[in-house]
């Protein structure tokens, strides 16, 4: 028996739902396309599009459907480029894309998201490739996992302070690289979830 259109979307709007609540991230529209019997996106797309008119969903991107009754849970955090896991590189201040990601898998405070590349930090789990969610702010404890600038490059190392010596020393999580030694960086914030590709 075909679904009425008013039955897809309460399909669609149930599976967005329910996925956010168990995954704790928007589904596809692929993802959403499969849960309600299309066997590609395009059937789905004409629901989505209407439900999106009605307010019924908010679409931003391929990852960014939400429902109303989601939608003031959901963040989107924007995607300001790359940092080293290895030697420091320049962080470009340019947003890229926005993520959207569950207001409380990240807790409070403004975020930004860059993605890893290198294999310093490995250790932690954070690979090559990683998308790492940061919470601005400019101070850190030791141990945190912070992203440094350093003569305007950026890296993201865990953090020490070497009050004997008036150092800072950021420390890679992969035992073939050394420390790195400074007398001082600015702390641009603290890495608080990675977000893998699988």
């Amino acid at each position: 028996m075909i679904a009425t259109r008013e039955e897809m979307e309460r399909k669609i709007y149930d599976f967005v739902n329910n996925y956010i609540e168990e995954q704790k991230m928007n589904p596809s529209i692929r993802e959403i396309a499969a849960a309600v019997g299309y066997k590609n996106v395009s059937g789905v797309f004409p629901y989505i599009k209407r439900m999106e008119q009605n307010g019924k969903l908010f679409v931003n991107g391929r990852r960014g459907i939400s429902t109303v009754q989601q939608r003031s849970q959901v963040v989107s955090v924007p995607i300001v480029g790359s940092i080293a896991c290895g030697v420091p590189m320049f962080a470009e201040e340019n947003v890229e894309d926005y993520i959207p990601i569950l207001r409380n898998k990240l807790g409070r405070g403004e975020f930004f998201a860059l993605h890893a590349h290198g294999d310093s930090m490995v250790d932690v789990g954070i690979d090559d490739g990683d998308l790492v969610f940061v919470r601005k702010q400019e101070t850190a404890e030791d141990g945190d996992i912070v992203v440094a600038l350093v003569d305007d490059e950026a890296t993201l190392k865990r953090y020490y302070r070497d009050e004997k010596n008036n150092q800072v020393v950021l420390r890679p999580a992969n035992k073939k690289y050394e420390d790195m030694i400074f007398r001082d960086v600015i702390i641009q914030g603290i890495a608080v979830k990675v977000l893998k590709d699988l």
